[in-house]
């Protein structure tokens, strides 16, 4: 077959699409050591594109702006607007109980089976324990069966106390919208956003997925070479958390176009009421001290941009990132995709400064450990002093010498049997208020953590995206 331009070996063409953005991308992936990678944007109804590299090492298969890319959670927001629909036919209203739509439904809690409610699930603030990506298997039961089984997990707080990032409540809110529409997840994204819209380039299932390009997950192995991570294959019980779709970013790109500024002369691109729309953007809870956003809708994560506005959603599975960026009152967004390398930190290179460069707007950037660090008040250390338990393990937390910081030992939950002392500890230096930012980068950008409580007490939660609560069995750690 002769291979024309547009479909070019690797080998002869790595970049393609717009220059700049190409010569960006080629800059940043490179840096970061991303095998391939896509950004597409469109600022006042312009468009550009462009890609990098490779979509499957084992393949040598090249990335296109086209390729379909593993979404993760950024189906969250599709099951947002899936959710406000049946709000809009009246068929439910976020302030409903779960159990009211689902009356068998339990946690392990039973005053939080009472009180969890669908707004709780919409803007993370449920509390339950919500790692859980358990395979039910490919049947339309498999959602159910999820559901049945979060009868075990444990609670973190009380429903509607504080922000902490939960995929096991999206799972669930699929479980709801499926009883309540008499058809499967998979089913309504068809019916009511991929149909509806018009959108190109999405798989809702594995099966829809063979008939595109695709890209695979990358890991990287000892000799800092890339490998295509083994695993590919996502559980159906998880697809309303982002398990399963894969999206081109021009499909990704055509969604926020029509959430941003529906066609008024097309009444399928209306799938959601302006009155919807603006719930999915208005800030619902604080997300503490957190680089992930600033706040938290019934749908969007939302960022601070000084006398702007910007809103999006990132999602990570199997080795594959993606990240969406919209400011409407600029008219740009932008979505980046990356299947391996050090993916956070190529976005941290690459949307802010461009979303800057386009419209002088500055994107909140991952902070750096100030030099030299400041030392805490005794009272401060004092108030973070102790063991925190949550999704991401345990953290037992005690002041830095000459209280210059925090020393921090993490166990995770796979490693709950090694003795309190055996996890090396990891320095944390104080940032502002009650959020710190680690002093070793790692893989990417600085980790930040935020304390939560009331001034003056013991902190209740350490929070890193996900709340850990303070044992009170281990006060002083």
């Amino acid at each position: 077959m002769t291979m024309t331009p547009e479909h070019a070996t690797p080998h002869a063409a790595q970049v393609r699409g717009d220059p700049d953005l190409a010569d960006l991308l080629r800059t940043t992936a490179v840096r970061h050591g991303v095998p391939g990678a896509v950004i597409a944007m469109s600022h006042d109804g312009q468009r550009r594109t462009a890609a990098f590299g490779l979509a499957n090492q084992r393949t040598r298969l090249e990335m296109t702006p086209d390729t379909l890319v593993g979404v993760g959670s950024f189906a969250k927001v599709w099951t947002a607007a899936l959710t406000l629909r049946l709000v809009e036919k009246g068929v439910l209203s976020p302030d409903d109980p779960v159990r009211r739509h689902l009356p068998g439904f339990t946690l392990a809690d039973p005053e939080a089976s009472d009180r969890l409610t669908i707004r709780h699930l919409l803007n993370h603030s449920g509390g339950f324990h919500g790692e859980s990506m358990s395979d039910f298997g490919p049947g339309d039961d498999a959602l159910g069966r999820y559901v049945d089984s979060l009868s075990h997990v444990p609670q973190l707080h009380p429903p509607g106390e504080v922000f902490s990032y939960c995929n096991a409540g999206f799972n669930l809110l699929g479980h709801v919208l499926a009883t309540l529409d008499g058809t499967t997840w998979e089913q309504q994204v068809r019916d009511h956003v991929t149909l509806p819209l018009k959108l190109d380039g999405v798989a809702v299932t594995s099966d829809e997925a063979v008939f595109f390009r695709n890209s695979v997950g990358h890991t990287v192995v000892a000799d800092e070479t890339h490998v295509v991570v083994p695993v590919q294959q996502p559980s159906r019980s998880c697809s309303p958390t982002g398990a399963k779709i894969r999206m081109s970013c021009q499909a990704v790109l055509s969604f926020c176009a029509a959430y941003l500024r529906p066609d008024p002369g097309d009444a399928a691109s209306r799938f959601l009421s302006a009155e919807s729309r603006a719930a999915m953007t208005r800030p619902e809870v604080a997300v503490p001290g957190s680089t992930m956003a600033d706040h938290w809708s019934l749908g969007w994560a939302l960022w601070d941009c000084g006398s702007t506005r910007a809103f999006g959603h990132d999602g990570e599975y199997s080795g594959q990132s993606l990240f969406v960026r919209n400011l409407p009152d600029h008219g740009l967004s932008v979505v980046l995709a990356v299947n391996g390398g050090r993916d956070r930190a190529m976005y941290e290179d690459t949307v802010p400064g461009l979303v800057e460069e386009v419209c002088g707007v500055r994107m909140p950037r991952a902070p750096e450990p100030p030099e030299p660090p400041a030392r805490l008040p005794a009272t401060k250390a004092r108030r973070y002093a102790g063991t925190y338990r949550g999704p991401h393990g345990t953290f037992r937390v005690s002041p830095a010498p000459e209280r210059l910081g925090l020393d921090i030992r993490v166990t995770s939950p796979r490693e709950a049997r090694r003795p309190p002392g055996a996890a090396r500890p990891e320095r944390y230096v104080w940032l502002r208020e009650d959020t710190f930012v680690a002093e070793g980068k790692g893989h990417g950008p600085y980790r930040t953590l935020s304390f939560v409580g009331d001034a003056g007490e013991p902190a209740r939660y350490l929070h890193n995206s996900r709340a850990h609560a303070r044992q009170d069995d281990d006060p002083a750690g």
